[in-house]
């Protein structure tokens, strides 16, 4: 329900500015080595949401935006008679830019970071057609979560991506983007109650920040070709913990994730780096979770990684870390949208922190153009492979996430006062493919199975920092 105020919020431009975004020349760039093959097999693009996609930069020729998706795409412009309204979560959002991507007859809501102190929670009425919302806020919680829900007159299309709503963002630096259509049902078969765990989950993260969800019964989500993953800005009991967070995350691996014998590798790529070694955060709660399966009983063997950082003990084989070095975002890039990325000095100097860091090369698939551009997508993954191989196109089974959490306990959630506590909202999608026998499947006819190995930006497996590489550190907020 709408609070009308007298007075309008002022909504403030959090967007990248343009002279923000510099191109160096071709010449002032070290030219990335291609090492090793291309991968035989490649993703087609579908739109079953079977896989994510990476956004279309401006700037770059068409081979290095095949298998690319604009914002003007996702708003399926072929259907703008049809649209009617348009939700958006967001941590910063260009106004201006969005309002005049969104045809003038459509009810557009966007739930927009506040400052506690500063603002107010609640919903904002700002003209007649845009509506912002506050949701509720912890303290140092931020609105994080990138999500877009499309409401037409035959379907609901839901986006969930790495990128805030501006313009920098989505056509100046590499995003993670996925989306899925879903029916309309014929009024007389509409459930009183969530009947899919897609449908369910979103239902229940639009709650907690005050909205209202009844809508989502209106379409069939029987097709959800992934889980969602969310936290919320709140400090949960112990009958609800596991619906958010890293908790979340290990519930549904728990109960949906069936993993074989082989040898696992698990990375993390991410723009923001927080505390993950303080209070044994990262060993005795976030590892725990990621590692979990529904079949698990002995960890299978992990394939020890030797970084050539000697400044402490390697403890690598746990996870690695992927985050850009200081050369690769300085001398391999554009530097566009560099003030996205974010890690401490205080941070990576913590115990534990750089032996587990990793360097993050884009893609072997990618052009030499798209390769100048820094990576703004978080994403894990468990690979199992074979005892003898690393190589992507070997990867058996495994996982994949991709959405907005970044490496942080204020992102997944921590132990806290008795209680779990996530600071952040944040969402993302969950893609499962469990060990299954496919020996006598051709790789070429396993439709959507392991999709997402092939949507990865970055080159798998990621290579340990040498001797002399720190990472990219930077005192700007995380985006």
């Amino acid at each position: 329900k709408k609070e009308n105020k007298e007075k309008p919020i002022v909504i403030l431009d959090d967007s990248l500015e343009e002279d923000k975004l510099v191109s160096n020349s071709k010449d002032d760039l070290e030219e990335e080595e291609d090492e090793g093959h291309v991968p035989k097999h490649s993703w087609s693009g579908s739109n079953s949401g079977e896989s994510f996609f990476l956004n279309r930069l401006e700037g770059i020729n068409g081979k290095g935006n095949q298998n690319t998706i604009s914002f003007g795409d996702l708003l399926d412009r072929s259907s703008f008679e049809e649209l009617e309204t348009v939700l958006i979560t967001s941590f910063s959002t260009d106004y201006k830019w969005l309002l005049r991507q969104i045809p003038n007859h459509v009810q557009v809501m966007v739930v927009a970071h506040w400052i506690l102190g500063k603002d107010q929670p609640g919903h904002y009425s700002v003209n007649e057609r845009l509506t912002v919302v506050h949701p509720p806020l912890e303290k140092y919680g931020i609105v994080h979560s990138k999500l877009m829900v499309l409401q037409y007159k035959s379907k609901l299309r839901v986006v969930i991506s790495s990128a805030n709503f501006t313009e920098g963002e989505w056509n100046g630096i590499n995003q993670g983007v996925w989306y899925q259509d879903f029916p309309k049902l014929d009024s007389k078969m509409a459930p009183k109650q969530p009947t899919h765990h897609f449908q369910a989950h979103l239902g229940l993260f639009l709650k907690k920040m005050g909205l209202g969800a009844t809508f989502l019964l209106e379409y069939d989500f029987s097709g959800a070709q992934v889980y969602l993953i969310s936290s919320v800005s709140a400090s949960h009991s112990e009958e609800e913990k596991h619906r958010f967070g890293h908790l979340r995350l290990r519930d549904v691996l728990e109960n949906h994730f069936s993993c074989g014998d082989h040898p696992s590798r698990l990375s993390y790529q991410t723009s923001s780096l927080g505390a993950i070694c303080q209070s044994n955060w990262l060993t005795t709660e976030f590892l725990p979770s990621v590692k979990a399966s529904m079949n698990q009983t002995k960890e299978p063997p992990t394939k020890k990684r030797v970084s050539s950082d000697t400044r402490e003990s390697q403890n690598s084989e746990e996870i690695d870390v992927m985050f850009p070095s200081f050369k690769r975002v300085t001398k391999k890039s554009n530097m566009n949208g560099n003030n996205l990325i974010f890690l401490s000095k205080q941070h990576y100097e913590t115990k534990g922190v750089p032996s587990r860091l990793f360097d993050v090369k884009p893609s072997r698939s990618f052009s030499k153009e798209r390769k100048q551009f820094l990576l703004h997508t978080k994403i894990i993954t468990r690979c199992f492979t074979s005892y003898s191989s690393e190589d992507i196109e070997d990867v058996k089974h495994g996982w994949c996430y991709m959405g907005s959490h970044n490496f942080s306990a204020s992102a997944w959630g921590k132990n806290f006062g008795g209680k779990f506590l996530t600071s952040n909202y944040e969402l993302g999608v969950l893609f499962i493919d469990s060990k299954t026998n496919t020996k006598s499947i051709p790789k070429e006819e396993r439709s959507g199975r392991l999709s997402w190995l092939y949507s990865l930006p970055f080159q798998y497996p990621a290579k340990p920092y040498s001797k002399d590489d720190v990472p990219f550190i930077s005192s700007m907020q995380p985006g």
